[in-house]
């Protein structure tokens, strides 16, 4: 019951026009980000999809490649912790390690990944350049005290 009203504000997020890029982020832990069906039921209306997963999830990186050959001006980020990240793009895969850095807090670093990723990604249409900024951006965060 608590998530009907977020299916209906997720619903008219959907039906938006416009003429930047719609973006999706089902990378926290809500009902949400578990159901891959609700990607595969809007993935027409997004142009980015961000998912977090473990590198281990073999099933669900081969759901993201698939889709990105399926879809192929979709942008499918996939971050994977102190894995890195992956990206797929027209069947592409953009690999990134995460920097080697000392982490004080990890709070917080997938949303300056995804920041970073989408401010870059929006001015250069460069996904390496993008991986790269977030990856940055992740790494500072982890160094810093909170």
């Amino acid at each position: 019951t608590f998530f009907k009203p977020l299916t209906a504000l997720f619903e008219q997020f959907i039906k938006i026009k416009t003429p930047g890029l719609k973006v999706a982020d089902f990378a926290g832990n809500s009902q949400y980000s578990t159901d891959i069906d609700i990607i595969k039921k809007y993935i027409q209306d997004l142009d980015i999809v961000i998912k977090s997963l473990d590198a281990q999830d073999t099933a669900s990186l081969s759901f993201f490649k698939n889709i990105s050959q399926q879809y192929p001006d979709k942008i499918m980020l996939v971050l994977l912790g102190a894995s890195g990240s992956l990206v797929y793009q027209n069947g592409k895969e953009y690999k990134q390690p995460a920097f080697t850095t000392t982490v004080i807090n990890t709070t917080g670093a997938g949303d300056a990944y995804t920041a970073a990723f989408l401010v870059e990604y929006a001015q250069s249409k460069d996904i390496q350049s993008a991986v790269v900024s977030g990856t940055t951006a992740a790494t500072l965060l982890l160094e810093q005290h909170n």
